[in-house]
Formats: structure tokens, C-alpha cells, sequence
């Protein structure tokens, strides 16, 4: 199904231990979901010959540098956001958000979740969705203290496109999955960046508002537990139960 190759029996016996390994956490898991002891099923995917650390390695948002970065932001002001949240917002059919993207073995997440914020303000000030790329951030943005597939944050991504003075569009600059040279051409530029603001961190009101009314939001799920490996259907995660996910994304 995923096409895997391994280049040796051994690479091949160890991927295949690490799956026997996950598929009986897959089967344990749904059989507690079944008792209603989680909120969500698992199945396997293209990750399940990984044991945990692998899987670990594969993340590229680094935690200490957005706490950092946070406390030299703006803050997401909820006095000047004073009307209530709808019921709930899809902001996918409406034309905000690209298709679900896959960033392979590189740990860019940063650069995908920031091109997507910026995509989401673009086609709410234009009417147009236009794909930007996520490569340039990938290769561009190290000077501003990202660190390639070994990891970053989203607002180095969004500092480096404001100081830069635009960033292109996927089309002009592809994603490749690994660092490369910069090759942003000014020219080409589909956008620039003005400013940003950060949602103060753990004010779970703020990033409801701002989910609701100003567009999709940056965000990362930072993978602590084995079991968000395997997701299938996610109802609610339990801290953000019937509170983040109803505006934001309901379900996968």
C-alpha cells in the first residue's frame, strides 16, 4: 500500500518487529475505544514500521523557540474581537485552506503551517487562493532561527517573509523535501507580510476567537504520545473537548 523498500533483510526484520509492535497497540487501542475508554479510533498508516523514537525524530517544531519568540510579539487582542463566536466555522469550503499536504521525512512542519496562515489571510484580503512555498521558507529562512528539516517555528517563518519582503508561490519554487539554496526571485513574489501577532499562550478563549473571526490560524500539534501516530477519526482532543475543535477543525 505505501510502497516501502528496505535495503537490507535486517533493515526489513526491524520495520517489520516495529509494525507487529504497533499493530498490537492499533488493535488494544480500538478495542478500549469500543468501551468508550478514548474519544478517537486508530489504524495504520505509512508510519507503523517506525517504533516511537523514529517517529519522534521526524518533528520539526521546536517548542523553546516559540515560547521564546512568543514574549517578542504581538498578542491577539480579545477587546478589539468583542463580538461572540459563531456556533462553529469550516473555513475549507470556503475557500481559505489548500488540500492536507504531506511533508515526508523532513521536519518542516513550521514552514507548512505558517505558508498555511499567510495562504488564509491572502485569499480573505484577495477572493484568490494562491499556494505558497513552502521550500523557500525551508531554504530561506535559517537566519532567522530556523534549522531546516531539523526543526523551527512559525514566527521565524513569518519574520523571515516580512524582513524578506514577500515570499512565492509553490508553483515558482516547489517543495522538494530537503534543504536547497536560496532561489527566491523577487519578481515572482505573490505576497509580502506586514506584521504578525502570537495568541498568548495556553488562553484557550483567545485562540477560539481567533480561529472563529480572524481565519485559520498557525498551529502545531506537538506529538507526545504514541497513540497520535495512528489517529482514524477524531472526535475532540481531551483538554480542547467542545471548545478549540468546534471553529477550527472538526474532524479529520
Amino acid at each position: 500500500m505505501h510502497n516501502k523498500k528496505y535495503a537490507t533483510k535486517e533493515d526489513h526484520d526491524r520495520k517489520k518487529l516495529n509494525w507487529k509492535i504497533n499493530d498490537k497497540f492499533v488493535k488494544k487501542h480500538n478495542a478500549e475505544f469500543d468501551r468508550k475508554l478514548h474519544t478517537y479510533k486508530t489504524k495504520h498508516n505509512k508510519y507503523s514500521d517506525l517504533n516511537f523514537k523514529e517517529y519522534q525524530s521526524m518533528k520539526g517544531f521546536k517548542p523553546e523557540l516559540s515560547l521564546k519568540k512568543h514574549s517578542e510579539s504581538s498578542r491577539f487582542n480579545l477587546r478589539l474581537h468583542d463580538e461572540p463566536a459563531p456556533a462553529q466555522v469550516d473555513w475549507r469550503p470556503l475557500g481559505y485552506c489548500s488540500a492536507i499536504q504531506d511533508q515526508g521525512q523532513c521536519g518542516c512542519c513550521y514552514s507548512f503551517s505558517a505558508c498555511g496562515a499567510i495562504e488564509g489571510q491572502l485569499f480573505k484580503k484577495g477572493g484568490t487562493f494562491i499556494k505558497l512555498s513552502e521550500q523557500q521558507m525551508l531554504d530561506c529562512s535559517q537566519d532567522y532561527g530556523n534549522a531546516g528539516c531539523d526543526g523551527g517555528t512559525m514566527n521565524s517563518c513569518f519574520t523571515y517573509v516580512q524582513m524578506n519582503g514577500g515570499i512565492v508561490t509553490a508553483d515558482a519554487y516547489p517543495y522538494e523535501g530537503q534543504v536547497g539554496e536560496n532561489r527566491y526571485d523577487p519578481s515572482k513574489s505573490a505576497c509580502t507580510l506586514t506584521g504578525y501577532v502570537d495568541v498568548p499562550y495556553g488562553d484557550i478563549d483567545a485562540l477560539t476567537l481567533a480561529c472563529a473571526q480572524v481565519g485559520p490560524i498557525a498551529g502545531i500539534f506537538y506529538i507526545l504520545k504514541q497513540n497520535r501516530k495512528f489517529f482514524l477519526k477524531m472526535i475532540l482532543f481531551n483538554f480542547f473537548k467542545n471548545h478549540f475543535f468546534q471553529y477550527f477543525c472538526k474532524s479529520w
